[in-house]
């Protein structure tokens, strides 16, 4: 009998079954120090077992080879419903449940009617490409983290790291149910070592992404989608097709597998007639009834949200309307004070009110006659009012909307409903890339840059507080100062310059000091010190900053320093009165102070370092 199992084949097969459940359904809850806990445990218990493990022919290993096709028929069950439950939340939303899993029951049907060889084959040839493709977006994630989320995992922190690697324990369940496949091996194959590796690596990759996801959000942070995964996916269209080009491939390798371990013990029969299989492909590629096109698509390009009245929101929704995009007229619906202005007809404008978000969307697909869609939403505008009393909710359940991304940026308006209703794009016929070019840094020099997915993300971290951009007169002038999710200072567009230079971010922000004109970027990220040795505690701030004369004298450098540290000075104060940490000055916090004591009792100074350039 041929023997198609070797090292490849046995490897790949250990080390996929050890990281596909990470696409399924897991809470960020998952810390990466309980996984690496688990992982360890594990690989210890797994030690124990292949050191006493003898195959055997006996009773016990025809109950076990039955034991095995039971726990694969309800472990691939489980498997076909969840990756078509996950397959149609994110992207296939118009796809019935029962047409993805034929889709992915096919894909598993046709290799594994070739039999052991096909299913082994296939594997050594697609965990390859499937662990690269995750080990980029990993990449991409990592670029796109905070180091200090990862910390709030600790024991002193609430969180007990060694009872929840208890339950890392189910990302490894199918290993021991895999001995049935050493049957299969070639000759002097070193099967035991085989195993180990390949579990090792699984470890070692489950914590890779788990670290990268803590990386993001800390951990305590509410689920943002239907798997750990796609979090990271949300940020972009890069991300999201990655995600997809590893899940569909992993779930049908597990499928395949699951095919045929059932089948080797005749639950199953080996071979599946041509017809069902010919059936089944009828039912998939026949027609497109569930497909949608863009005249059927609303696309949202900006929501804003007001408080309403009795407890409701005030949601107005700006549409792009592709009919209409890049031309503009004069309407008699335009108010008086924009009379001389060309309306913008490239979108058009719905307001719901409504409790919460879900109803005003089911509200507009029945006005509209047409699908809301959120993948193309660039902005979110809370107003201040609404802002005040926090929005914590708000951002988690426009963080759950199918579709929308994290990278969607964030602002505060007097009214969400007048800002938008009164963007007029100059100079620019797509009000969407209008948008991506407001809220680029280099753009908008007065005021800070704030996506959906870094507000989660500050909001959950207590070591630092979000900071909004304000819009004002078609541009974004200003900034919001939370504590926690409340917003509870605003500043002016001088003042964001300020933020802008204290956090390492300005470009080209114009100062005026005595009689000259500096412009000044950032030359590097601040240098934050802290000094514990005196009471109270001191805090120095260094902003690495260059500066361009623009006209007048090098002797007001002096003076612009000068200013620049009372201005600075005066702005980090006012915030830390009111227990807000713009900068994240307490997220390394040396013992015995811990981020949420040092900050109250600091005193904060600012140093502004600033390297001339003629």
């Amino acid at each position: 009998m041929r023997r198609y199992l070797g090292t490849w084949e046995l490897g790949s097969i250990i080390f996929h079954t050890a990281v596909y459940k990470l696409f399924l359904s897991v809470s960020l809850n998952l810390s990466w120090l309980s996984v690496l806990l688990g992982g360890l445990l594990f690989l210890a218990v797994l030690a124990i077992c292949l050191r006493f493990y003898k195959p055997t022919k006996g009773k016990l290993y025809q109950f076990y080879s039955r034991t095995v096709g039971i726990y694969w028929i309800f472990s691939g069950a489980y498997v076909l419903k969840s990756g078509a439950v996950l397959l149609q939340k994110i992207s296939f939303f118009q796809s019935p449940l029962w047409f993805l899993m034929l889709f992915l029951l096919l894909g598993a049907l046709i290799p594994a009617l070739y039999g052991k060889s096909a299913v082994y084959r296939l594997h050594a040839l697609t965990v390859t490409p499937i662990a690269f493709f995750l080990f980029v977006l990993a990449l991409l994630g990592i670029t796109q983290g905070r180091w200090h989320n990862l910390f709030p995992v600790l024991p002193g922190n609430g969180f007990s790291p060694f009872q929840q690697s208890i339950n890392t324990l189910f990302l490894y369940l199918d290993i021991p149910f895999l001995f049935h496949l050493l049957s299969d091996r070639r000759q002097n194959l070193p099967d035991k070592k085989i195993i180990f590796t390949a579990s090792v690596l699984g470890v070692v990759w489950n914590l890779l992404l788990t670290f990268v996801l803590n990386l993001q959000f800390p951990y305590g942070t509410p689920a943002l989608s239907p798997s750990p995964l796609y979090t990271l996916a949300k940020s972009g269209i890069v991300p999201e097709l990655l995600f997809l080009l590893s899940l569909i491939p992993s779930l049908i390798l597990y499928l395949t597998l699951s095919l045929h371990l059932v089948s080797r013990i005749r639950i199953l029969p080996k071979k599946i007639p041509l017809g069902i299989l010919c059936l089944v492909c009828c039912l998939l590629l026949s027609g497109c009834y569930d497909s949608r096109e863009v005249e059927e698509t609303a696309y949202l390009t900006a929501i804003g949200i007001d408080q309403g009245e009795d407890s409701t929101y005030q949601y107005t929704f700006q549409i792009s309307n592709p009919l209409k995009t890049g031309s503009s007229e004069q309407s008699s619906q335009v108010p008086p004070e924009m009379s001389q202005q060309e309306e913008n007809q490239g979108v058009a404008h719905l307001t719901a009110e409504e409790e919460n978000i879900y109803p005003a969307l089911s509200g507009l697909r029945s006005r509209l006659g047409k699908e809301p869609d959120l993948s193309h939403l660039k902005v979110i505008i809370f107003s201040k009012e609404l802002a005040k009393d926090g929005i914590y909710q708000d951002v988690l359940t426009l963080a759950n909307l199918p579709k929308l991304r994290l990278d969607a940026n964030l602002c505060l308006a007097d009214s969400a409903n007048k800002f938008l209703t009164g963007v007029r794009p100059t100079l620019e016929e797509s009000t969407p890339r209008y948008y991506r070019l407001m809220f680029q840094q280099q753009y908008s020099p007065y005021a800070p840059t704030c996506t959906l997915k870094d507000t989660i993300s500050y909001i959950s971290n207590p070591a630092k507080d979000p900071v909004l951009p304000i819009s004002s007169n078609d541009c974004l002038e200003g900034l919001g100062i939370f504590q926690g999710d409340a917003l509870v200072l605003e500043g002016d567009a001088y003042q964001a310059g300020l933020y802008r230079m204290l956090s390492g971010t300005a470009t080209n922000l114009t100062i005026t000091s005595g009689t000259s004109v500096f412009a000044l970027s950032s030359k590097a990220p601040p240098i934050i010190s802290y000094d514990t040795s005196v009471s109270p505690p001191q805090i120095t701030v260094t902003p690495q900053l260059k500066a361009l004369l623009l006209s007048g004298t090098l002797n007001d450098s002096a003076r612009l320093t000068d200013s620049l540290t009372s201005d600075m000075s005066s702005l980090l104060q006012k915030a830390s009165l009111l227990g807000a940490d713009m900068l994240g000055l307490s997220e390394h916090a040396p013992a015995p102070y811990s981020p949420k004591t040092i900050l109250p009792q600091a005193s904060i100074f600012v140093k502004p370092r600033i390297f001339m350039e003629k």
